[in-house]
């Protein structure tokens, strides 16, 4: 069974080029030792990672709050071609959000 390792950050705002090189390679590092990547499909420092992790040939999971592939592409503006599967929460991350606030 492989090891899956979920990698998050930034996923907006300006990233400085050296920090996204880091991010690729972090990438490529988890493909190396034939890790599962799993993101929230988002873009920024996660998706540099699944970019690096690609070029070895790595399995990419991610985990979007859309209900389908159309709003994960059109309303959250977000990449999909690099993922081999995407998993559509569907806003669920709404109902965990207010249960932990009580």
């Amino acid at each position: 069974m492989k090891i899956k390792v979920g990698v998050v950050g930034s996923a907006s705002g300006e990233i400085p080029s050296e920090i996204l090189e880091k991010a690729r390679e972090l990438g490529r590092t988890l493909a190396m030792h034939e890790c599962v990547i799993v993101t929230g499909a988002c873009p920024g420092l996660p998706h540099e990672a699944v970019l690096g992790a690609k070029e070895i040939g790595c399995l990419a999971v991610g985990i979007s709050p859309a209900l389908s592939l159309d709003q994960h592409r059109d309303l959250y503006r977000s990449p999909w071609e690099e993922y081999d599967v995407i998993v559509y929460a569907g806003n669920t991350w709404r109902v965990c959000h207010r249960l932990r606030r009580g």
